[in-house]
């Protein structure tokens, strides 16, 4: 019986021993690559609108587009905003503004002129008079937008207000910009 006993012990213990024994493998680690410039946004696919308080909002800003200012929903442009917009399709968009003209501004200036190109065409130029939230939408050729991801969207605010304090030219209040699928007839 003791030699039964020992000889399971001894069984147990090499197995232990074994399994204690197992090789390590060690592998290097992959290269390091640094990331290009320019890619520190990772644009997703699908963009249809952009509104200014988005926390990913400067990475489909282009140009001409002052920085956002905490705790505003608004963002100043200046004369040539810019904008890359990925909407999820290309056939029956339109182009739809949300913004605010300001009293102080519309008295210096007068009435605005608002052109807007998409991908350099110019697709309408609106004239906004009166103070106050301005909503505006016009329909987008299709061909305008036929093999291009992404679209760049402009504005060119004409007459601008020109800030006495520091010398900036303002464009627009602007809340939302996109390229939207259109309302059915």
């Amino acid at each position: 019986m003791k030699k039964v006993a020992s000889c399971r012990l001894a069984a147990i213990g090499a197995c232990a021993l074994l399994g204690s024994c197992t090789p390590v493998i060690e592998f290097a680690p992959p290269a390091q690559k640094q990331a290009p410039q320019g890619h520190e946004h990772v644009t997703p696919i699908v963009r249809n609108q952009l509104l200014m308080e988005d926390s990913d909002a400067n990475g489909f800003i282009d140009q001409d587009v002052e920085p956002a200012s905490p705790g505003y929903v608004l963002r100043w442009t200046n004369a040539h905003p810019r904008f890359r917009l990925w909407p999820d399709g290309t056939a029956g968009r339109e182009i739809r503004l949300r913004f605010q003209l300001l009293p102080e501004t519309v008295s210096v200036t007068g009435p605005v002129t608002v052109s807007i190109t998409v991908n350099s065409r110019k697709v309408a130029a609106p004239v906004f008079s009166v103070p106050g939230w301005c909503d505006y939408s016009h329909p987008v050729p299709d061909e305008l937008l036929a093999g291009s991801r992404p679209a760049l969207v402009g504005l060119d605010v004409s007459p601008v207000f020109t800030q006495k304090a520091d010398g900036s030219k303002l464009g627009i209040y602007l809340y939302a910009i996109g390229l939207t699928k259109a309302p059915a007839p």
